[in-house]
């Protein structure tokens, strides 16, 4: 019995101990969640800089290399063919941002390494999962507005007619373009700060 007693002692102080720890390795900048919660930024104008290239620069070219022949449904919807096309790239752009973003966090493209300029391809390696990451953050954003804005379910094409797969292409299509459009500008745009960093030293 004192040996049970003592058994059962020695779990509860270790179910106490791992209650104590767990916040701490949780929010560890090494863990998932930690990379979120406690960043590594080496260099606070890059998260601003990497704004203003994602939220703004991409949308933009977006719009370019489609126009004249194709409108983003971001833009139509958006009333860029009344009101310009300033406040729907803004909007859009905010969205794109915070896809970067996320994925910069996941992918630690705030740490040193990462705008090494003596490393090349850990700066190449580090922009390609932040944005792997964002991906998948925008295509998980655009199947929750689908279902909640226009009543399509996730994987449901071929299922509820042309008109909602037409939908579906569409907004297939416009991630398209905003994926690839941002996976050049931010790779051309990280690739080139880390040039810069390599010309100055």
């Amino acid at each position: 019995e004192k040996d049970g007693g003592k058994d059962t002692s020695k779990k509860k102080d270790m179910w106490q101990e791992l209650i104590k720890i767990m916040p701490n390795s949780i929010a560890s900048p090494t863990s998932i969640a930690g990379r979120f919660l406690q960043p590594q930024i080496e260099d606070p104008y890059l998260v601003f800089a990497d704004i203003m290239m994602s939220g703004i620069v991409a949308p933009s070219f977006c719009i370019l290399r489609s126009a004249p022949a194709y409108m983003p449904s971001w833009l139509a919807d958006g009333g860029a063919v009344e009101q310009g096309l300033l406040a729907p790239t803004l909007v859009h752009g905010a969205g794109l941002a915070l896809c970067w973003l996320l994925g910069a966090l996941a992918g630690k493209a705030f740490e040193r390494e990462a705008i090494d300029p003596r490393n090349f391809g850990e700066v190449l390696r580090r922009t390609l999962t932040a944005g792997a990451f964002a991906t998948s953050v925008l295509i998980f954003a655009t199947e929750a507005k689908l279902w909640a804005f226009s009543g399509i379910p996730p994987l449901s094409f071929g299922e509820l007619g042309l008109g909602t797969d037409a939908i579906i292409l569409r907004q297939t299509y416009d991630n398209f373009l905003d994926i690839t459009s941002e996976a050049l500008v931010m790779t051309l745009w990280r690739l080139a700060r880390a040039r810069a960093d390599q010309e100055r030293t």
